[in-house]
C-alpha cells in the first residue's frame, strides 16, 4: 500500500505506510532511510513541542527492542523524532495513526491465542457437564471434536 502520511520534523521526515515507518534524515540527498515495521517497536510516546528550542521540542520515541539495535548500529537516534511546536498537529495526527495501528496489530496478535483458550475454556465447561451427569459421554466427545477441529 502507498504512504498514508509524511510529518516534516526538526532534522527529519516521517513516512508512514500501513506496514511499516521510513525515518529519513534530512537533506533527503545524503539520507539514507531507516525503516521500521510496527512489529519492531512496543509503542509510541508522544510529547507536545512547546517552541523551536531544544528545551521545546517535542518528540516521537519509538520504543522496542528493535529500536534498540538500529541505534546501536550507530544510525543515531532513530528512536526519536524531534519537531518544533508548529508541526503539534500533524505529528499528532501521526502519533494517532501509529497507535491504532499498533493496536490492530496487537489485537490480530492475540486473536488466535484468545480463541485458543476459549475453545479450552468449553472444553472445562462440557468436561464438568459431563461429570455432573447433565450430559452423556456421547455428547461430551462429539463437542470435543468440535471444539478441537477433529
Amino acid at each position: 500500500m502507498g504512504k498514508i502520511m509524511e510529518v516534516a520534523g526538526h532534522t527529519n521526515v516521517l513516512h508512514i505506510y500501513e506496514d511499516y515507518i521510513e525515518n529519513v534524515k534530512q537533506p533527503i540527498k545524503k539520507s539514507v532511510p531507516t525503516k521500521f515495521y510496527y512489529d519492531d517497536f512496543k509503542m509510541v510516546e508522544f510529547r507536545e513541542a512547546k517552541g523551536w528550542s531544544v528545551l521545546g521540542m517535542g518528540h516521537l520515541d519509538f520504543v522496542g527492542l528493535g529500536m534498540i539495535f538500529l541505534a546501536a548500529q550507530g544510525s543515531g537516534y532513530t528512536n526519536l523524532f524531534f519537531f518544533g511546536k508548529k508541526h503539534n498537529d500533524d505529528v499528532k495526527k501521526a502519533y494517532d495513526y501509529i497507535q491504532k495501528r499498533l493496536q490492530e496489530i496487537k489485537k490480530a496478535k492475540s486473536a488466535p491465542q484468545m480463541a485458543q483458550a476459549s475453545n479450552a475454556d468449553e472444553l472445562v465447561k462440557y468436561k464438568r457437564l459431563l461429570d455432573t451427569g447433565v450430559i452423556t459421554q456421547a455428547e461430551f466427545d462429539t463437542k470435543k471434536k468440535q471444539l478441537l477441529g477433529l
